[in-house]
């Protein structure tokens, strides 16, 4: 009788450990995923690329060691679970990061429009002729915006190619004396731009 209890207690142990251990790897995945999204955007670039060929190549190594009997069924269901976890989550931040950087490139560009002819006609003014109170009202607006683009690129929510082009739109007016005075004094006097620099 004896035996036959402990027979039957290491069945039910062998039979929870599979359970015990697909618990633990979903918790482990997802503690992996969060990890990841406070990654700097690079790493989370290169996830959000390549999350579908890392998956794939952990998924089949996983069936070569089962085919070989390297793996036990318990350990493999483990694995799929968690490479599904895996690519399941990044495939959603991916999604919910390209719906904000949509939302962010429109409300950007839209309060830029508004400011672009007012931008151009003080980009166009001599150099010597000192900023109005109203042109200086109109550039600090310009300079929040500006500010704002580069904490969001700075984020990893702006990719490299339209922070790119943001930042040479930045450059063009910079090249006129008159606002690049004004902004390095700006930039010098307080930290109202989020880090931005030239």
């Amino acid at each position: 009788m004896g035996n036959l209890s402990r027979r039957n207690q290491m069945k039910a142990d062998g039979n929870s450990f599979p359970v015990f251990s697909l618990g633990w790897t979903i918790v482990f995945t997802f503690f992996i995923i969060n990890s990841v999204m406070q990654a700097p955007h690079r790493i989370k670039r290169f996830l959000f690329n390549y999350y579908a060929a890392i998956s794939l190549v952990i998924f089949i190594s996983a069936i070569v060691l089962l085919i070989i009997q390297s793996l036990e069924w318990s350990h493999f269901s483990a694995i799929a679970v968690g490479v599904f976890a895996f690519a399941f989550g990044v495939q959603k931040q991916s999604l919910e990061e390209i719906k904000l950087f949509k939302e962010l490139f429109d409300q950007f560009n839209t309060r830029y429009d508004k400011m672009n002819d007012n931008l151009n006609q003080i980009h166009q003014q001599p150099s010597d002729l000192p900023l109005t109170e109203d042109e200086k009202k109109k550039l600090f607006k310009y300079f929040n915006l500006c500010g704002q683009e580069h904490l969001f690129h700075r984020k990893g929510f702006i990719c490299e190619e339209v922070w790119k082009a943001w930042k040479s739109g930045m450059d063009y007016f910079r090249k006129n004396p008159r606002i690049k005075n004004f902004w390095d004094k700006e930039l010098g006097d307080n930290d109202s731009y989020y880090e931005l620099g030239f």
